[in-house]
């Protein structure tokens, strides 16, 4: 590429882009974008150029379709609603239907707002743990980040739940953060004299069926960051759970995965107090309901008995 000596190989990549970005930067810099527009556009004659890459190509699409690194959208709706409905589109489509189950739902995501490349660097593993009460769901995200870069990761953090979610607490780094309303209006936080508000800044909104909370936090260079979010959800105003004096139900949680992140470790747990008891048959009972690699969307069930009224 114009202005980097050295040829762009796989290994190389993202530490000669992170060097080239971030050494020319300034305010108003599109230097960026001129560099990610130019590989890509020589990406694309390499491949037109070789039926060999081509057909590697297509035997990586499933794969890479299936992981979420690759999102489609069209201009013809039945056909963007077909791939939206196998989830993949990146849309939050939700399809259960089944009235006697009591529905769980996250998505933990995080973006990159530092002016640098450190992805690359960073790792991640989440354990969600849903504890079943008579009425309620209290639920407890645990994200650990591991930053080995040299630089700091600044990230927008956010997690989406079933709607009629409630932030209880959020703990970074085993200190409870002060959760104070966002300052969102323009208007007020450019204005002259503008100070912050003490505490930890979190962003909450209603879309598309499902609730968003989020903040600005920073896992420093060569280190590690715990955050954890507790929230919980009622069943009386979970539209989902729409027959809850049955005796018998169910419990299920579609955990989905953020768009172009590697595969990471995810443990999903379920435990219950005296009004519900897990009816698996399978594992002794086991609270854990998955633990291991995540590549997709995924989606898990276990019956549960209701001991009590």
């Amino acid at each position: 590429l114009p202005g980097i000596s050295q040829p762009i190989t796989s290994s190389n990549v993202a530490s000669l882009l992170q060097d080239k970005i971030e050494g020319d930067f300034f305010p108003g810099s599109t230097q960026k974008r001129q560099i990610l527009s130019e590989l890509l556009n020589k990406i694309i004659i390499a491949i037109e150029q070789s039926p060999e890459k081509q057909a590697e190509i297509l035997r990586k699409l499933p794969e890479l379709t299936f992981e979420k690194h690759i999102l489609f959208s069209f201009d013809t709706k039945n056909l963007d609603k077909a791939f939206s409905a196998a989830g993949f589109s990146g849309g939050l489509i939700d399809n259960r239907i089944n009235k006697n189950s009591i529905n769980d739902f996250i998505l933990v995501n995080e973006a990159n707002i530092g002016v640098n490349k450190i992805n690359e660097f960073v790792t991640r593993r989440i354990t969600y743990t849903a504890l079943l009460k008579n009425s309620e769901i209290d639920s407890d995200v645990l994200t650990e980040f591991k930053n080995s870069g040299k630089n700091d990761y600044k990230v927008y953090f956010q997690i989406a739940v079933s709607e009629n979610s409630q932030l209880l607490k959020v703990v970074i780094n085993g200190k409870d953060q002060e959760v104070v309303s966002a300052v969102t209006d323009p208007r007020i936080y450019e204005r002259n004299g503008f100070k912050e508000p003490s505490g930890l800044e979190v962003f909450q909104e209603i879309k598309n069926g499902k609730k968003f909370m989020g903040f600005v936090t920073t896992v420093p260079k060569q280190s590690s960051s715990r955050i954890r979010m507790l929230y919980k959800q009622s069943f009386s105003s979970n539209r989902t759970f729409l027959n809850y004096s049955l005796d018998a139900s169910s419990y299920s949680i579609r955990f989905v995965k953020q768009p172009g992140t590697q595969p990471f470790p995810l443990t999903i747990q379920l435990q219950a107090d005296e009004g519900f008891r897990l009816n698996r048959k399978d594992r002794d009972n086991s609270p854990i309901l998955f633990d291991g690699l995540v590549k997709t969307d995924r989606e898990f069930s276990v019956p549960i008995l209701k001991t009590k009224q």
